[in-house]
């Protein structure tokens, strides 16, 4: 079994967000599957004027899955593990403090995070 999923596709003049993830696996019994999950996603935004923040987040999890019934149309229940690794981009051209303006700096953050994510039940034809 392997399928992608499209989580976020938007687009604006100050901003982009992406997000997918593709989901591959094996049906060790009838209905039941367990794979692997990698997943991508990147988020950029501006104001235009002194503000610029990107970042891109890459994941791998192991997932879960059970079919139920015998018919085309099957419900499920799907559980992941999902490890991130986020990398932050954030440069800000001038900043107004009481003492006055600091011309540019920029930032940049590197972290992990890792959630349990269960799904709700799904129709799958």
């Amino acid at each position: 079994m392997a399928g992608p999923s499209i989580g976020k596709f938007n687009f604006g003049k100050n901003y982009t967000d992406l997000a997918f993830d593709i989901k591959a696996g094996y049906f060790i019994v009838d209905n039941l599957v367990i794979g692997i999950t990698p997943s991508y996603s990147y988020s950029w935004a501006t104001d235009n004027v002194r503000f610029k923040e990107k970042i891109n987040v890459l994941g791998m999890g192991p997932f879960v899955r059970y079919y139920f019934g015998e018919g085309k149309l099957k419900p499920l229940l799907n559980a992941s593990f999902l490890y991130h690794s986020r990398k932050s981009n954030v440069t800000y051209s001038t900043i107004m403090t009481p003492e006055g303006p600091i011309e540019g700096y920029a930032y940049e953050f590197k972290g992990d995070i890792n959630y349990f994510k269960q799904e709700e039940v799904l129709l799958i034809f």
